[in-house]
């Protein structure tokens, strides 16, 4: 299914007020059409945005903000198994006492990041971003920028826990910090 917005919305937040939203099968949120994208935010009371297991979510254009939760990924939680692409995005002052303030994928999602920011979220372990790589699923980020990102144990910009192929190309890491290892970006298990 295909989401996609009144040129009249460009540049405006929409607030989300019942809770977060959830994918299903192949979603596409699409704003590409809109000439300052579309702004959508947790209103720091829930995550934006859940993958579900074994779904598919393209994201273009769209700016997600203020999204808080106690449970992994402020801003977006992409379940086993499950996809996302962000295409000219950006997440900003997202947050979670767990892992992933930006966006948390669980073992065995995949992840692909053209043009997008990750900046000013934090966690315990990947301040922007905590990638669960195992069943061979992969990481891409081309040019794209993880800035201002804050982890008080792990990897503050991004943390990788078994990302069998985690590839970062024309990619900013910059004024992230860790509480423990690695400010810009911290590996564990077979991560490479």
């Amino acid at each position: 299914a295909d989401i996609r917005f009144s040129p009249a919305l460009s540049g405006q937040t929409v607030v989300l007020t019942s809770g977060q939203l959830l994918s299903s099968l192949r979603t596409r949120i699409l704003a590409g059409s809109l000439p300052a994208g579309i702004r959508i935010s947790g209103n720091n009371t829930g995550r934006i945005l859940q993958v579900a297991t074994g779904n598919a979510v393209v994201l273009e254009s769209v700016h997600l903000t203020h999204g808080l939760s106690a449970q992994g990924g402020g801003a977006i939680l992409v379940d086993q198994t499950a996809a996302l692409e962000l295409h000219r995005c950006s997440i900003t002052g997202c947050s979670t006492t767990d892992r992933g303030g930006g966006i948390y994928f669980v073992k065995g999602s995949s992840l692909l990041l053209s043009g997008t920011t990750v900046s000013g979220c934090t966690a315990r372990n990947g301040g922007g971003v905590y990638f669960y790589g195992l069943g061979g699923k992969v990481m891409r980020c081309d040019d794209s920028t993880f800035s201002g990102n804050t982890a008080t144990g792990f990897g503050g910009g991004v943390y990788v826990n078994n990302g069998q192929a985690s590839t970062f190309v024309n990619t900013t890491i910059h004024g992230n910090q860790a509480g423990q290892d690695g400010g810009g970006i911290d590996t564990g298990g077979n991560a490479s």
